[in-house]
């Protein structure tokens, strides 16, 4: 599994899929802001927003913090209500 972050994005009608792939911690914090950045727009759109985690291979409070302003930009979900297939040791992060 790779450890350079990437974002993919699957869009269908209202609803988005984000897939957070890699290592979404602070010491990749120019490239993930960039991410997110490219993200905004289909972000403004959505109504609804599921996070795919299956692909995360590390997460700390800046990846997570990133995580969750996408998901306040799509339908106002929180990230521990948009998430899905994510690691057991990130489950604490995410809900908080």
């Amino acid at each position: 599994m790779t450890t350079t972050p990437q974002l993919a994005i699957v869009a269908a009608g209202e609803q988005l899929e984000l897939r957070p792939v890699g290592s979404w911690t602070v010491s990749h914090a120019a490239m993930l802001e960039a991410l997110v950045h490219d993200a905004q727009p289909l972000l403004q759109k959505a109504k609804s927003l599921t996070l795919d985690f299956a692909e995360v291979c590390e997460l700390d409070t800046a990846g997570a913090w990133l995580l969750e302003k996408m998901s306040r930009s799509a339908g106002g979900r929180s990230l521990a209500e948009a998430v899905r297939g994510a690691d057991e040791r990130y489950t604490g992060l995410i809900d908080e």
